[in-house]
């Protein structure tokens, strides 16, 4: 048996690692409940179709080949950027409101989400302008 794509095969071995551990806390617990039998069985069902494509030389040889078309490496940048945008934008709304409703209520809890939501949105504008800087001076 021969492991064609070593990365998916860490990730699959910890999806059912994940799977297990599940299970058996929620055994130990004795709580076992509906909601942790269709978590492990969706983190069971990851590991065993990634251990499936990792073991498969030609499906290994597909998802290499899926991974270095430039249609979908521009697809997927262009959702990453997309999803950091609305990030961005809902962090400054969250953190805008909560600092309002902090004042207006004169509540410390609804402040302090403003202002770690504010925060978080000043980091992830330096971060994004830090990363175009590099980029630019890179090319």
């Amino acid at each position: 048996m021969k492991i064609y794509n070593k990365r998916k095969f860490y990730f699959s071995l910890f999806w059912l690692m994940v799977a297990i551990s599940l299970i058996i806390l929620s055994l130990i617990q004795k709580n076992l409940e509906f909601k942790d039998i269709f978590a492990a069985a969706c983190c069971g069902v990851l590991g065993i179709n990634g251990l499936g494509r990792s073991l498969s030389q030609k499906m290994s040889q597909e998802d290499r080949v899926e991974e270095l078309d430039e249609r979908n490496q521009l697809i997927e940048l262009k959702s990453k950027r997309k999803a950091f945008q609305l990030m961005q934008c809902s962090l400054f709304f969250v953190g805008f409101l909560f600092a309002i409703l902090g004042g207006v209520y004169e509540s410390v809890p609804l402040s302090t989400v403003g202002i770690t939501s504010a925060g978080m949105w000043i980091f992830s504008l330096m971060l994004d302008w830090l990363i175009y800087i590099y980029y630019e001076m890179k090319n």
